[in-house]
């Protein structure tokens, strides 16, 4: 019990992180069915795009949850499109991005 206890308590989501710190930050990108935010043109939007509202509150929250860390921070991308990486590439450095191979 005092397991699951520790690993709900380390597990938030990102509307619950506000003001907290952690030593070691997972940030999982999935656009799912969430039409409230768009992970694909948190790295692909034009100048145009950069106005509307849906990637201003994705950038808001990718914003949040990569300053909650202290120590480390990992960002995962499921099925990042070659101009998802390229941009990622871009902002984080080359060697800062690492593309997990598909078996």
């Amino acid at each position: 019990r005092r397991q699951r206890q520790m690993c709900i308590r380390d597990s938030l989501t990102q509307h619950k992180t506000k003001g907290a710190e952690f030593d070691n930050v997972l940030v999982i990108l999935d656009n799912g069915r969430w039409n409230n935010y768009n992970f694909e043109k948190l790295f692909t939007a034009s100048i145009d795009e950069l106005h509307e509202s849906v990637v201003q509150r994705t950038r808001k929250i990718f914003y949040v949850c990569c300053t909650r860390t202290k120590e480390k921070l990992a960002v995962y991308y499921h099925k990042p499109t070659a101009a998802v990486l390229a941009k990622a590439r871009e902002l984080f450095g080359i060697h800062n991005v690492i593309e997990i191979p598909k078996n």
